[in-house]
């Protein structure tokens, strides 16, 4: 199996689906860390807290936008 045989794996897309910490998540929403620490302070956005890092899925994000 070859290297780009195994981002066909299940945990594979998992890994790459997560974002971690709130600079990442700015990022991918398009905005500045401030107020993607208000979002996800207030709770405003799907994401959860690991220890002191907030992660979140791209999938989620998206879907919570394109219903919002």
């Amino acid at each position: 199996m070859s290297l780009t045989e195994t981002a066909d794996r299940p945990a594979e897309k998992l890994a790459a689906d997560l974002l971690f910490g709130a600079n990442a998540i700015a990022s991918e929403l398009g905005i500045d860390v401030r107020r993607a620490f208000y979002l996800l302070e207030h709770k405003l956005i799907p994401a959860n807290k690991l220890g002191r890092t907030w992660t979140a899925s791209r999938r989620k994000l998206r879907e919570h936008f394109e219903t919002a």
